[in-house]
């Protein structure tokens, strides 16, 4: 089951109107959402010293929730674009916790997840950039 926040009243108001009175698609909303806010904490605690690539997932997250909240998202993919980016939020945010430096060890355990999906950091991977 989801997280749920206590405080229903404090989810932003675009949440509700893009569930549409979709049950599931409200819960993955609400997860996308507070996987937001973990991540972007996780990111701002670490500061200067957070791997550029934890900032670069955050990014492409932060776009496809952006893309939810203005309606630029057809309706059938509102729940996978939604997954989506609960996926891009939990990289980030375990890329900030984890991750020494772009170049530690543990890069490359992480290189290894985000390989499984087509994720900000299995691109640049791929490049041949990190």
């Amino acid at each position: 089951m989801p997280y749920k926040p206590r405080m229903i009243e404090a989810l932003p108001e675009w949440i509700y109107l893009r569930s549409s009175g979709d049950e599931c698609l409200f819960d993955v909303l609400v997860e996308a959402w507070v996987a937001s806010q973990k991540a972007r904490r996780a990111i701002q605690d670490r500061g200067d010293a957070a791997p550029r690539t934890c900032s670069d997932e955050l990014e492409a997250a932060d776009g496809i929730l952006e893309a939810i909240r203005a309606g630029r998202v057809p309706p059938r993919q509102l729940a996978k674009k939604a997954a989506q980016a609960v996926r891009k939020f939990d990289m980030a945010y375990q890329c900030a916790r984890f991750l020494e430096r772009d170049d530690s060890p543990r890069f490359a355990q992480v290189r290894v997840l985000a390989s499984r999906e087509d994720s900000v950091l299995a691109r640049s991977v791929r490049r041949g950039t990190r």
